[in-house]
């Protein structure tokens, strides 16, 4: 896995003595098949933490330094901590305040999905930590709609959704299962006020550095510089050209594209020329090198730029 490919930590814990929740593996299963397959296609790095505690949580985090952009937490929680099983397979509460605190240290995590009970006065201290954006619940809910729901927003997500539109998607699809009954969602719906009925238990909140532009497959530009180099040491120079087009195109680095259009027009005179005889062989490594190194260089310069453009400024 490249040194800069951007870390998605899943963290699962369950009770297994006292109010054990049954879905809590299904939508470990299901949440890590929808990721793993952008594993596969090396927009992330998946580390699942199955049966967590508070040390296997901060070692991911610390072995990771600066990589995690996405932590999702499924078990028993509340406005104070999140509940996990320790090493000797006893409970362990993680302090809310204290976590809060570590994760805003996290300078690229984008994003925080706390999936158990309660757990809105934690996406407040996350937020005010600095944390982007935090989906929590503000009662409790029963598992098997957390699993549901889950599985819905990412299911979003990895179709190239933001966090906000897949959050979006996500409610109205567990709203439409339940035919507007949302009390159904909860660990106790008759409990619940006949008022709050079409109130979700889930809440989005975005912090001061919430991006609404990250998205699963949006390709950092350390990570396109790594790829567009490596395809260029495998001699696939028109691959990397193409690699650079598509990640400066979407983050608007004019100044860069301009670039990559002459480096591309070179290579496609070399090409023209190679074909028809009009250079050696000898010369033609020589021009085909200078590309490469062009490339290279191109590569290792990155950096994002935001800003406007006509449609026609983004033709190779």
């Amino acid at each position: 896995m490249a040194t800069h490919t951007p870390v998605f930590l899943l963290a699962f814990a369950n009770d297994r003595a006292g109010s054990f929740l049954r879905s809590i593996a299904a939508e470990n299963r299901q949440i890590s098949e929808i990721l793993r397959k952008l594993e596969e296609e090396n927009y992330c790095e998946l580390i699942v933490l199955p049966d967590a505690n508070i040390r296997d949580i901060l070692r991911v985090f610390r072995e990771k330094r600066n990589r995690v952009r996405l932590f999702h937490y499924g078990g028993h929680a509340d406005d104070y901590g999140l509940l996990l099983n320790s090493a000797k397979g006893q409970e362990e509460m993680l302090d809310a305040g204290s976590f809060a605190r570590f994760l805003g240290m996290q300078n690229k995590l984008k994003f925080v999905f706390l999936n158990g009970c309660s757990t809105l006065e934690q996406s407040r201290q996350l937020a005010n930590a600095g944390v982007g954006y935090v989906i929590a619940t503000n009662q409790q809910i029963n598992d098997r709609t957390a699993q549901e729901f889950s599985r819905q927003f990412y299911e979003s997500m990895a179709n190239g959704f933001g966090v906000e539109a897949a959050f979006q998607e996500a409610s109205a699809g567990v709203q439409a299962a339940t035919g507007g009954n949302t009390r159904a969602l909860l660990f106790e719906p008759e409990a619940s006020p006949a008022d709050e009925n079409g109130k979700l238990p889930w809440e989005l909140h975005a912090g001061p550095s919430a991006d609404p532009a990250w998205h699963l497959k949006l390709l950092e530009s350390d990570v396109v510089a790594e790829r567009a180099i490596n395809l260029v040491g495998a001699n696939r120079l028109e691959k990397a050209v193409k690699t650079l087009a598509t990640h400066f195109k979407e983050t608007e680095d004019r100044e860069r594209f301009g670039e990559l259009k002459v480096i591309n027009r070179q290579l496609k005179d070399v090409d023209r020329k190679s074909r028809i005889g009009v250079l050696s062989d000898s010369e033609s490594v020589q021009m085909y090198q200078r590309i490469a190194d062009s490339l290279i260089q191109l590569a290792n310069s990155m950096r994002s730029a935001r800003g406007g453009g006509a449609q026609d400024e983004w033709e190779l």
